[in-house]
């Protein structure tokens, strides 16, 4: 190879090892900023306006724990925001002072009201009824309450996402609920985030959930959608959307 060659390829090499670092560091950022997402969607029950200028590095818990940090921290305004949005999620209404919830996250929240109403069927059969009115306009039937206790207990905003996603199938009849309740990452009255199978695995940990099969249809993060299916095999984590709660 003549010597002129040689030179441009020795001087070539580092400029394209150079140009290509910031390629490579891509994927490790996009994964902590997702887990950063995902962490406060956990903790606020929104998802963040902005990133931080350092995302905290690690597994989720990690993310979890800066996220819970920063809400500690925060006003009291605040944390009465992030409890009143679990409750609306859960419940279907604003927080009760009759019922005590020690908590400070959305996520925390969630799990003891869902608790809650794992022990009070009949405060879940108010929830199932709060529901039906809010998606397709009419009261819930006999049957349709039979019909959801044959599944675990799910929040409010997860049961309205099940309905709206039945009702757009079944236009125009909408019988009695029927069939596998299934939900979209793309429902209008949620607020989803789509993460990859790896991060579906320390969020269920995280949030007490049964492990993932990759195999199964049940993609969707949220406390009582064991067997709810995910529309298109997406994972996916859910709170309420802005307007779903602005609307009660």
């Amino acid at each position: 190879m003549p010597i002129k060659s040689r030179f441009f390829l020795l001087v070539l090499f580092p400029i394209l090892t150079f140009s290509m670092l910031p390629a490579l560091q891509a994927r490790p950022t996009d994964e902590d900023a997702l887990r950063y997402k995902t962490a406060h969607l956990l903790v606020f029950g929104v998802l963040p306006e902005s990133l931080p200028d350092s995302l905290p590095k690690g597994d989720s818990k990690t993310a979890v724990q800066y996220c819970a940090s920063a809400l500690q921290e925060a006003p009291s305004g605040e944390q009465s925001a992030v409890k009143e949005r679990a409750w609306m999620d859960t419940m279907g209404t604003a927080s009760d002072p009759a019922i005590q919830i020690d908590a400070l996250s959305y996520h925390e929240y969630v799990g003891k009201l869902s608790t809650h109403l794992e022990q009070n069927p009949a405060a879940y059969e108010q929830v199932i009824r709060r529901a039906y009115p809010y998606v397709i306009y009419r009261d819930v039937y006999s049957e349709e309450i039979e019909y959801w206790r044959n599944f675990p207990v799910m929040g409010y905003a997860t049961l309205v996402g099940c309905l709206e996603d039945w009702a757009r199938r079944n236009q125009p009849g909408l019988m009695v609920t029927g069939g596998v309740p299934t939900l979209s990452a793309n429902c209008e009255f949620l607020t989803t985030l789509r993460v990859t199978p790896s991060l579906a695995e320390e969020i269920c940990s995280l949030m007490g959930l049964p492990p993932m099969d990759p195999q199964s249809p049940y993609h969707v993060l949220a406390k009582g959608a064991d067997k709810v299916i995910s529309s298109g095999g997406i994972y996916f984590i859910l709170t309420g959307a802005e307007g779903l709660r602005q609307n009660h």
